[in-house]
C-alpha cells in the first residue's frame, strides 16, 4: 500500500505542471516526498527496487534542474 502511494506522488509530482517546472523544483520535491515515504514500508525486495528506481530518477532530475538553472557547465 504504501509503495502505490509513493509512486503515485512521484507520478503526479512529474506529471501535473508545466514540464520545465515537473522536472524542476517540483519534481525534486515529488520524488524525495515518495522517497521518504518508502522509508516507513517494510524492507522486501520491491520496495527495495521502488527506492533505488526513485533515487536513480531523483539524480536524473537533480542534474537536469541544475544544468538549466544553476548554470552548470
Amino acid at each position: 500500500m504504501i509503495a502505490i502511494v509513493a509512486l503515485t506522488i512521484a507520478l503526479t509530482g512529474l506529471t501535473i505542471g508545466v514540464p520545465r517546472h515537473s522536472l524542476g523544483i517540483i519534481g525534486l520535491v515529488s520524488i524525495a516526498a515518495a522517497l521518504g515515504i518508502t522509508v516507513f514500508a517494510q524492507p522486501v525486495w520491491y520496495i527495495r527496487f521502488i527506492q533505488a528506481v526513485l533515487f536513480g530518477l531523483l539524480v536524473v532530475v537533480f542534474v537536469k534542474y541544475k544544468n538549466e538553472y544553476v548554470g552548470a557547465k
